[in-house]
């Protein structure tokens, strides 16, 4: 549903002032804020954090183990899934005095139902929104490692969209620096006419990188018309 077309331009208006904005463009960022006008998304990054670049994201992929049974394939695996439309870290690529820490992460992913359906080969699906949620969640378990629920999907609402939240916990490897961190992700998807929004909230207790506040607060900010 959303809070409609007035509301977010409203909202928009505050969040960009100040900002020459292209018209054509559909993507436009401001400090801390994002908009995303062709899917009708705004908000705003926690701050000191960095927007990361489609492209550094891409090499974070190669660095990272899945698990045993895509590991092998993972570059077709990433290739079927598709790039977020947006990822936030704690600490970007380009502050290399953190080069060997984890970073807490923020990525959003907006699919097509008909993409998601066809990537996991179920017509089960057939477009109900919650075997969509639940089989996003059965994926998950068997894309990453160690992959264990922590809070099983339950009904949220955000920005006046229907959705679901989940917690899980799973273990990010990372290949360049040898090292894993036994990570926690905070998973909120909504379904907004044919679209899939995912947003994924990703700390680290055993890193000491705990972000429940900063997280909390984010989600807060997220406006979707």
């Amino acid at each position: 549903m959303g809070i409609g077309r007035r509301r977010f331009l409203e909202y928009m208006s505050t969040a960009l002032v100040g900002l020459a904005i292209d018209p054509l463009k559909a993507v436009a960022i401001n400090s801390d804020n994002y908009v995303n006008k062709k899917f009708g998304i705004l908000l705003t990054k926690p701050k000191n954090w960095d927007f990361v670049s489609i492209k550094d994201f891409g090499k974070l992929k190669k660095d990272q183990l899945l698990s045993d049974d895509f590991e092998p394939n993972k570059g077709e695996v990433w290739e079927e899934l598709g790039d977020p439309i947006l990822v936030i870290a704690k600490y970007g690529l380009d502050k290399t005095e953190f080069n060997d820490k984890f970073s807490p992460a923020i990525t959003v992913f907006i699919n097509h139902k008909n993409d998601i359906i066809e990537f996991y080969e179920d017509d089960y699906i057939n477009g109900d929104f919650e075997k969509i949620v639940g089989m996003i969640a059965y994926g998950s378990g068997k894309l990453f490692k160690d992959y264990t629920t922590i809070r099983n999907i339950s009904p949220y609402q955000l920005s006046e969209c229907n959705g679901f939240d989940s917690e899980w916990a799973w273990t990010f490897e990372s290949i360049e620096h040898k090292k894993s961190w036994r990570c926690k992700t905070w998973s909120i998807i909504i379904e907004k006419g044919n679209y899939i929004y995912s947003f994924n909230m990703i700390d680290s207790e055993e890193a000491g990188e705990v972000e429940e506040k900063n997280f909390i607060d984010f989600v807060k900010t997220i406006k979707i018309a």
